[in-house]
């Protein structure tokens, strides 16, 4: 079997096939529903209860390990939305949060907060040998629940 792409990813699989969930289905649909299960883990809700992505958190879960390589990845997906006759505020909005350093110092960092279906679009947008990709995270993105 091949090795997940992210240590997220590889933890949710491994306790999925230790707790005996997807008893009788192929490897590639356990590897499926794990990839779901990482999406609604990383979801985050607002004050009012709105869900939410983290644009860093996705990119982890899609399998990027470098942010940069991501952002050419939401430029496309905002294109789409564009195109779509969407309004890029209300699905993309870009926020500075801090992050800890390995030193114990803080710095800013650009993320930008994702509605389903930017996740959705961006998804869209991805590398498809990224395996999160490839396995149809979008039909847990475009089922909504």
């Amino acid at each position: 079997m091949e090795v997940p792409a992210t240590p997220e990813y590889a933890a949710l699989f491994e306790k999925m096939v230790a707790q005996g969930l997807g008893a009788g289905k192929s490897e590639r649909q356990k590897r499926i529903m794990t990839t779901t299960n990482i999406f609604e883990q990383i979801k985050r809700l607002d004050d009012d209860g709105r869900e939410y992505w983290s644009s860093r958190e996705l990119a982890a879960a899609l399998g990027y390990t470098d942010y940069r390589n991501f952002e050419n990845v939401i430029a496309n997906a905002k294109e789409a939305c564009q195109n779509n006759f969407q309004t890029e505020s209300d699905h993309f909005v870009e926020v500075t949060e801090m992050v800890k350093l390995g030193s114990g110092a803080e710095r800013e960092v650009k993320v930008i907060y994702l509605s389903r279906y930017a996740c959705y679009l961006i998804v869209q947008s991805a590398d498809p040998r990224k395996e999160a990709v490839a396995l149809g995270i979008l039909k847990k993105l475009d089922k909504g629940d």
